[in-house]
């Protein structure tokens, strides 16, 4: 799923308000985000001094937020394809392709993990691509994929119990 699919749905189900006039995004932007908070989403499609649109409240329900995991996984997993297409490695790029493949699949079996750690990290990792320094990039994503590790086996071992629990039910009605 897009961000143009997410924002497609949230206007479909009535939960996105468009704010076409220029806004200040230090005070206009977010007196209007704050009272809405827990509301609709808004897309500010006019902010003075930014180039592109600034969407805020994406994840202002729990109805939304659970919506909005399959949009944030789904990109994830791009730039992680575009990671293994950037080596200029087509055997990377194939390996990463196939990992992202058996990701997503797992991932609808267990759920997603993602959470605010993986902004920060791809923030990290980017900065440190571009300032061309390679070890640190390296250990930031081996830092991460620690981290990821960590969350998904928690998944899974939710998801193994909640199993057992249901063949336990299952058994005893």
């Amino acid at each position: 799923m897009s961000l143009r699919s997410c924002l497609a749905r949230l206007e479909k189900q009535g939960e996105l308000v468009r704010v076409r006039r220029e806004v200040d995004r230090r005070f206009e932007l977010s007196a209007v985000a704050k009272k809405l908070d827990g509301g609709p989403a808004v897309l500010f499609e006019n902010v003075r001094g930014f180039s592109m649109p600034v969407l805020v409240g994406t994840e202002g329900t729990k109805d939304r937020v659970a919506g909005n995991l399959g949009v944030k996984t789904g990109i994830n997993i791009d730039f992680h394809n575009l990671l293994g297409a950037a080596t200029g490695n087509p055997v990377m790029a194939l390996l990463m392709a196939a990992l992202m493949d058996i990701l997503r699949e797992f991932v609808g079996e267990v759920g997603s993990v993602m959470g605010i750690d993986v902004i920060h990290s791809r923030r990290r990792l980017l900065r440190h691509m571009k300032a061309r320094d390679a070890d640190k990039a390296v250990a930031e994503m081996e830092r991460h994929l620690k981290v990821l590790h960590g969350h998904y086996l928690t998944a899974a071992a939710r998801l193994k119990r909640r199993r057992v629990r249901g063949k336990a039910k299952e058994r005893q009605a």
